[in-house]
């Protein structure tokens, strides 16, 4: 086991290899454990207002077949995201980890994924993890919930023959544009040589299709497109416009999701936009969290306009007791910059 130090973000440079996954203020996955850290990922730490990280204490080279190390992360990812319960996040991992070391291929390709391109590998986790939650009935992690977070985690999984493009930090040319429209193609067609059948695995195809039709590969448009495909959709659109990028700011999860509702019926079906809408909630009840003006507090209702901005309990730090409680609606000056989690 490589030892591992904590250091102030202000001494972390570039080369040195996380030694933890690190979480977004809305609880997914920024970086993944094992991601060799560069600019962009300082600016990142930056950005989320952490004091310091985990790193290994040496630059170590990680096994590119060790499932194991892979499905730390993947374990990390599911029980630690603070937008679900820990008991949860177990149950659904344990379940959908049975299914990626059934199949020798799959853990090849997570493999993969994790050393080409851990930028991909927290999007196909984050991905998953929208897709439980908006499809969890009642809370329960069942074995259903379960295969369709497996095809989730997998659904970009032609990622592995792109090295470099996903992470770039300028703006893409044309030619690179055009190769990333293929991966679709490209996750449909390994996930075929694993086994899966040309059936269960059609969705993938379907996953940048709009739903007024000019979408990417197949222009396919309404109900000729999946549930599960237009419901990815969504999920990758909020992953994307909440991650940290060096050209643009991050969009807070209030904004995203107004982004979202105005892509209705031109991007994306009306119902999968009202479930999305009603199910994800970044700011579950009971998560304690900090504003952007210092403030610590605990969520203490969702719901109204959408659930990225509830109620919260301001809590003082000298006493732990309840000051004063703020409904964020009324207060979009403030906002939510990190979930305040130990483990």
């Amino acid at each position: 086991m490589c030892d591992v130090k904590i250091l102030p973000i202000s001494k972390v440079k570039q080369g040195m290899l996380l030694a933890q996954n690190i979480f977004r203020h809305d609880g997914l996955l920024a970086f993944t454990k094992g991601t060799e850290i560069k600019k962009i990922h300082i600016e990142a730490l930056e950005y989320l207002k952490l004091d310091a990280v985990m790193v290994y204490e040496e630059k170590v080279r990680f096994k590119d077949d060790d499932i194991n190390f892979t499905l730390q992360i993947l374990e990390s990812a599911y029980e630690h995201t603070s937008i679900w319960s820990e008991e949860f996040g177990r149950d659904i991992f344990l379940k959908v980890s049975k299914r990626i070391i059934k199949n020798r291929r799959i853990c090849k390709y997570m493999n993969q994924l994790r050393v080409v391109d851990s930028y991909s590998l927290a999007h196909c986790i984050n991905i998953s993890i929208v897709i439980a939650l908006i499809l969890a009935n009642e809370g329960r992690a069942d074995n259903e919930l379960a295969d369709i977070t497996y095809l989730a985690l997998l659904h970009d999984i032609g990622r592995i023959k792109m090295k470099g493009i996903f992470e770039k930090q300028g703006k893409l040319s044309e030619k690179e544009f055009e190769k990333i429209r293929q991966h679709p193609e490209l996750s449909f067609k390994l996930l075929k040589k694993a086994g899966f059948s040309a059936y269960d695995v059609q969705f993938v195809l379907e996953t940048h299709e709009k739903y007024d039709g000019s979408g990417y590969p197949l222009q396919l448009g309404n109900t000729e497109i999946s549930d599960l495909a237009q419901l990815i959709f969504i999920a990758d659109t909020y992953n994307a416009l909440s991650s940290y990028r060096p050209y643009r700011s991050v969009f807070p999860p209030f904004e995203v999701m107004q982004i979202i509702e105005s892509e209705t019926d031109k991007s994306f079906g009306k119902r999968y936009v009202d479930a999305f809408l009603d199910k994800f909630t970044p700011y579950p009840v009971g998560v304690m969290v900090e504003l952007n003006n210092g403030e610590v507090g605990v969520v203490k209702r969702n719901g109204g306009v959408n659930n990225t901005l509830p109620v919260i309990d301001i809590i003082s730090t000298d006493t732990g007791e309840r000051v004063t409680t703020i409904d964020l609606r009324y207060h979009q000056e403030l906002r939510i910059i990190k979930v305040l989690t130990e483990y």
